[in-house]
């Protein structure tokens, strides 16, 4: 017993302070380099699952529109997961001819995966965006997850989640495990080995 206890603390011990240690002393031999951006933008997919999103698509929609991508590079796919308030009416109210909303939606919730899918069924572009409903983003976002993504080793890219107060400052009680949670995805994303992406934002290309 007592063995089996030593085994599992070492484990314990290892898993949180040996291993990210580790990672940290790795990544600093490695020189970081910024991504160039591409000559030609490819075409882009912002798929966005979204239900009984109501009080968030007005903001949703101004935030998108504030993106730096160029417009005729960018189709905006919303699907609607069942939604039951005016969450479609919404989007179709915002949809404009200068800057269109594909709106999919569908009676029977089926979950966020199955939205997903759905979404990805009604795109066109080489990249292909995930987005969540509720969270705002910088409008220089696509372009930087695409400048990353055209590295000929990179198959998926992570926006970064940041906590912030109802001033929009930063949220100062942020949990010190998800400060630490980071700071390993950071470490990991250095040797281009991170295990999980920001369902709030991230890119892949629609061949992977």
């Amino acid at each position: 017993m007592v063995l089996l206890f030593l085994l599992a603390t070492g484990f314990c011990v290892y898993t949180y302070v040996v291993f990210p240690l580790l990672l940290h002393i790795r990544t600093r031999s490695i020189a970081e380099s910024e991504p160039q951006a591409p000559q030609t933008w490819p075409d882009v997919s912002i798929i966005i699952a979204a239900h009984n999103e109501e009080q968030h698509i007005e903001k949703k929609v101004a935030t998108l529109s504030k993106l730096d991508y160029p417009a005729d590079k960018l189709q905006i796919i919303f699907v609607s997961d069942g939604s039951t308030d005016k969450t479609v009416e919404l989007l179709k109210q915002a949809s404009t001819e200068n800057f269109p909303i594909s709106v999919v939606s569908y009676d029977k919730p089926a979950g966020k995966p199955s939205a997903l899918n759905v979404g990805v069924e009604h795109a066109q572009g080489e990249v292909l965006v995930f987005m969540d409903a509720r969270q705002d983003v910088s409008s220089n976002c696509v372009k930087v997850l695409v400048s990353h993504l055209m590295q000929h080793d990179v198959g998926v890219v992570s926006g970064e989640l940041e906590l912030v107060d109802d001033d929009g400052f930063e949220s100062a009680n942020v949990g010190l495990y998800w400060r630490y949670e980071k700071w390993i995805r950071s470490n990991e994303s250095e040797l281009y080995s991170t295990t999980g992406a920001t369902g709030a934002l991230y890119a892949i290309r629609r061949s992977d």
